[in-house]
């Protein structure tokens, strides 16, 4: 009967002498350990996932409306399924941070979006449309 055993390491660890002799007469596995770099980026005022354009906040709606990570790659293609998972497993470890990230986002949205408004607003009104439709 073969043994397996499995050593974690954290990165940059070697094995200790003890183990070396085990390896000549067993399998063993070492599973490095390290942190990687959460998958989001900065660029042109919003948090970008991975090497994509797609926002953070766009991931993270869809996460909110009951879309799995595997569906929501398949509606952003240019997404890698491990980002996806990274920025939800982030999003649920730091919920009241990012759901605070999320809101001053949103109201920088709005006051853009009424400055638009000011700056072109509507010379049309819905009575106009309707008058032009025969109402």
């Amino acid at each position: 009967m073969q043994r397996h055993r499995v050593q974690f390491a954290a990165a940059g660890d070697s094995l200790p002498q003890a183990d070396r002799a085990i390896v000549a007469r067993d399998y063993v596995m070492t599973l490095h350990l390290a942190a990687e770099a959460l998958p989001l980026r900065e660029q042109d005022g919003a948090l970008r996932v991975g090497r994509t354009r797609v926002t953070l906040e766009t991931v993270l709606w869809a996460f909110q409306q009951g879309a799995t990570p595997e569906a929501i790659v398949e509606r952003y293609p240019s997404l890698e399924l491990a980002d996806v998972y990274d920025v939800v497993a982030y999003y649920l470890r730091h919920r009241d941070d990012v759901d605070a990230y999320l809101e001053v986002q949103e109201q920088t949205f709005r006051d853009e979006a009424d400055e638009v408004r000011r700056a072109f607003p509507s010379r049309i009104t819905r009575a106009k449309l309707e008058r032009r439709v025969g109402r």
